[in-house]
C-alpha cells in the first residue's frame, strides 16, 4: 500500500499581545515581566509553556494558565500575531515559614522566615530568615524588584553569619545591592557589596589567630538554565560565571580578582533496552582569584571543597589551605564530577559516581583527590533526596552524605 500525505502548515505566526485576568493587588507589569518572549517574536508552543511554569514559580500566583487565543484568530483570519491569554489566581501575599531538617553537611537545621510578595504595595519582594545549624548560623534579608518589561529587575540584600568549622571561626556582614536582567534562559547581575569579617584561625590548641577582612567587590555574573526541570531534571544543561574584583584604593584590605564557572550537563542514556530511563550528570567547577596572597580576603570570596555537593567522601569543606589544625579557604578550586542513575522504581534510582578535585592557596604542587561510590536517590516534590556511601581515598575511609535537590 503506497501512502501520500500533504500537510500545509500554513504562515509563520508570531506572538501578539497579553490579555491578563485575575489581578486585583498586582500591575500588570509584574505578569508581562514574566514573559520568555517579545512582541513580534516568532510563535513556539513550548515559550508558552515556559511563560506559564514562570508565572507559577513567581511566588506571586497560586495558579496561571496561559493559551494562545485561538478564537481571535478564528475571527481575523488574516492576522499574523498570536494574542496570548493569561489567567492568574492571585496567592496570599504574606506568609511565615518553619522548618526543620538535617543534612551530613551542616547537621541539624532550624528555620523560621517571614515572606512579603507585595512590600509597601509596590509588587517587591521581601524575604527574611533566621537559620540555625551546626555550622552557619545566619539571618538573611533579601528585597527584589518584580521584572520589568525589559526584563531589568533590583535586587538588595543583607547577611549576618557565623561560619564555625575545621577549627576557623568567621563573623561575617555584608550588604549588597544589585541590578539585573534576564534574557531568554540567561539571567544577568551586576552588583556592590560591602563585606565584613572577623576571622579566627585556631592552628594548635590554645594558640588563636585573631584577624579582621574588608572589601567593597564589584561583580557580575551570568546564569543560564536549560533544562526540564528545575526541581528534578533529566535532560538539558545548567552554566554560570562570575568575575568579581576589589581594590585597595577603594576602600578594600587586599586588592584581588575573582573568577568562577561552574556547568552542569544532564544526558539521557536511553529510551529502551536495560539502560531505559537511565540519566547521566556531568559537572565541572573552576575558579581562581588573582592576588598577591589570600591575607585580607574575606573567606567568602575563595574556595574550599568537600561535601556532598561537592567531592563525596570528605567531610563537609574539609579540603583547602591547611594551617597548622585549622583549614582556611584557598585561593583556586577544581572540581568534576561523573555519576550515572538508573531507576529502580517510579520514584527511586541507584546512583554510582566518581568526583575528583581540591582546593588549595598555591598552584605550587598541585594535587587532585578522588571519591567515588553508591547511592540512592528518591524523588519528591522539594527534589530529590540523596543518600551516598563514598570513599575518600586520600584520607581512606567511607563516609555518608545526604542532600535534598540540585544545586545548579
Amino acid at each position: 500500500a503506497a501512502l501520500t500525505v500533504a500537510v500545509d502548515a500554513g504562515p509563520l505566526m508570531s506572538f501578539g499581545d497579553v490579555e491578563v485576568h485575575g489581578l486585583k493587588l498586582y500591575p500588570r507589569s509584574v505578569v508581562v515581566g514574566l514573559r520568555p518572549f517579545r512582541r513580534g517574536e516568532r510563535y513556539r508552543l513550548d515559550r508558552v509553556i515556559e511563560y506559564q511554569n514562570r508565572l507559577r514559580e513567581s511566588g506571586y500566583f497560586s495558579t496561571a494558565a496561559v493559551y494562545p487565543d485561538v478564537f481571535a484568530l478564528d475571527a481575523d483570519r488574516e492576522t499574523r500575531l498570536v494574542p496570548i491569554d493569561v489567567t492568574v489566581t492571585e496567592a496570599q501575599p504574606r506568609r511565615v515559614t518553619l522548618g526543620l531538617g538535617y543534612g551530613t553537611d551542616q547537621g541539624y537545621r532550624a528555620q523560621i522566615g517571614y515572606e512579603d510578595r507585595n512590600f509597601l504595595g509596590r509588587a517587591w519582594q521581601l524575604e527574611t530568615s533566621l537559620t540555625w545549624d551546626q555550622v552557619a548560623p545566619r539571618t538573611i534579608v533579601n528585597l527584589r524588584s518584580p521584572y520589568d518589561e525589559d526584563g531589568r529587575f533590583w535586587a538588595a540584600g543583607f547577611r549576618l553569619e557565623r561560619f564555625d568549622l575545621h577549627n576557623t571561626r568567621s563573623d561575617r556582614t555584608s550588604a549588597t545591592l544589585g541590578r539585573g536582567r534576564r534574557i531568554g534562559d540567561a539571567e544577568h547581575l551586576t552588583s556592590l557589596s560591602y563585606q565584613f569579617e572577623q576571622l579566627r584561625v585556631t592552628p594548635a590548641p590554645g594558640v588563636a589567630i585573631d584577624t579582621t577582612n574588608r572589601a567593597v567587590v564589584l561583580g557580575y555574573s551570568w546564569t543560564l538554565r536549560r533544562v526540564d526541570s528545575r526541581f528534578d531534571p533529566t535532560q538539558g544543561y545548567t552554566l554560570t560565571a562570575q568575575v568579581a574584583g576589589a581594590a585597595e584604593a577603594l576602600g578594600s584590605d587586599q586588592s584581588f580578582l575573582r573568577l568562577y564557572t561552574r556547568g552542569m550537563r544532564f544526558i539521557p542514556v536511553a529510551t529502551e533496552g536495560r539502560f531505559a530511563g537511565g540519566r547521566l550528570i556531568l559537572s565541572l567547577e573552576v575558579g581562581a582569584v588573582l592576588a598577591r596572597d589570600s591575607a585580607g580576603i574575606p573567606q567568602e570570596n575563595l574556595f574550599r571543597a568537600g561535601g556532598s555537593r561537592s567531592i563525596r567522601g570528605y567531610d563537609y569543606l574539609s579540603l583547602g589551605a591547611p594551617v597548622g589544625q585549622a583549614i582556611l579557604a584557598g585561593r583556586y578550586l577544581l572540581v568534576g564530577s561523573v555519576e550515572y542513575q538508573h531507576p529502580i522504581t517510579e520514584l527511586v534510582s541507584a546512583a554510582v559516581f566518581y568526583d575528583r578535585g581540591n582546593a588549595t592557596d598555591s598552584l605550587s604542587g598541585f594535587r587532585t583527590f578522588a571519591g567515588y561510590g553508591v547511592g540512592a536517590r528518591v524523588r519528591t516534590p522539594l527534589g530529590p533526596i540523596a543518600l551516598d556511601l563514598a570513599y575518600g581515598e586520600q584520607i581512606r575511609s567511607w563516609r555518608w552524605h545526604l542532600s535534598v535537590g540540585f544545586v545548579f
